[in-house]
């Protein structure tokens, strides 16, 4: 006897359905078999398997605040940055400072000397 291997046409429906459809949200899945959040809530009644329109729009909600608060993580990593730059920056002027200052310390030490010399001879 020969099994037969066809599904109907609803069947290959529902099959495709399951696989072509995104997985449901952590708190869908979650809230189906919470009776105790479901007899608490205004939804009580309306099954296990729907989900109120109030709780989709707190969960994107809260989507969107994971959203806005990764984007401020990524705001300040990019401030850090820019801060860590800046300090690099204000210690390499402040060495490139005070290599002038060395310079011109040394300067003045050369124009006295060289001053010194032409009095010397000037006196002699």
């Amino acid at each position: 006897m020969a099994i037969n291997n066809v599904l109907t046409h609803a069947q290959e429906n529902r099959f495709a359905s399951a696989f072509m459809s995104p997985p449901p949200r952590l708190t869908q899945t979650f809230l189906r078999g919470s009776t105790a959040t479901q007899a608490s809530g205004s939804w009580a009644n309306q099954g296990t398997t729907s989900i109120p329109r109030e709780l989709l729009s707190r969960e994107d909600a809260d989507h969107d605040k994971v959203a806005i608060v990764m984007q401020h993580i990524d705001d300040t990593k990019k401030l850090v940055d820019r801060l860590d730059e800046t300090e690099r920056r204000i210690k390499e002027t402040q060495e490139v400072i005070e290599g002038n200052r060395r310079l011109i310390e040394r300067s003045r030490e050369i124009l006295s000397n060289v001053a010194s010399a032409a009095a010397l001879r000037g006196l002699g």
